[in-house]
């Protein structure tokens, strides 16, 4: 697998445990590649939704940034994406909520949501051995994310996902 980015901030904590996953199967591993390539152009062409020192940031600061900061812009970005997860312990169900940016920082977005199904991967399929993963998609947000389905679903068998439009 060609890594495009080390995860070296720890901002996605538990995310090398998906790359471990991607190395035993070439399939996942092309797929995590184009996320990554996806989350890298995401960071360059949607920065300015984030500010630093008050200021829109910019493509050419991006482009500047040692990889540890392009990593944090990735991390930041995806909560410009993630309006909510929720994971209940009383039914088999996660809830995954995008927010109405979704479709400006899908790949950043992707990676934090990689990152908490893994953090209760070992202790949710234990207690649900079939659980459903509800994607929120705002209308207008579901283009492309098929792909990203099934994804998930080959990193984590237990899950089947499921989406649903809200009316942002």
């Amino acid at each position: 697998m060609d890594r495009k980015i080390s995860w070296i901030t720890g901002c996605h904590d538990e995310i090398e445990l998906v790359y471990e996953k991607a190395e035993q199967n070439e399939r996942i591993g092309m797929l995590l590649e184009e996320l990554e390539q996806m989350a890298l152009s995401e960071a360059e062409e949607s920065c300015g939704l984030l500010l630093m020192n008050g200021k829109p940031i910019t493509r050419e600061m991006v482009l500047a940034m040692p990889e540890r900061d392009k990593e944090a812009v990735m991390y930041y970005l995806s909560g410009v994406g993630l309006a909510g997860f929720n994971s209940s312990f009383s039914e088999p169900k996660i809830a995954v909520r995008f927010s109405p940016h979704i479709q400006k920082v899908l790949g950043c977005t992707l990676f934090s949501v990689l990152n908490r199904i893994e953090k209760i991967d070992g202790t949710y399929n234990v207690r649900f051995p079939k659980a459903t993963l509800e994607l929120q998609l705002p209308l207008g947000g579901r283009k492309g994310i098929l792909k990203w389905e099934m994804l998930i679903m080959q990193l984590y068998p237990w899950l089947s996902v499921s989406d649903k439009t809200y009316n942002a």
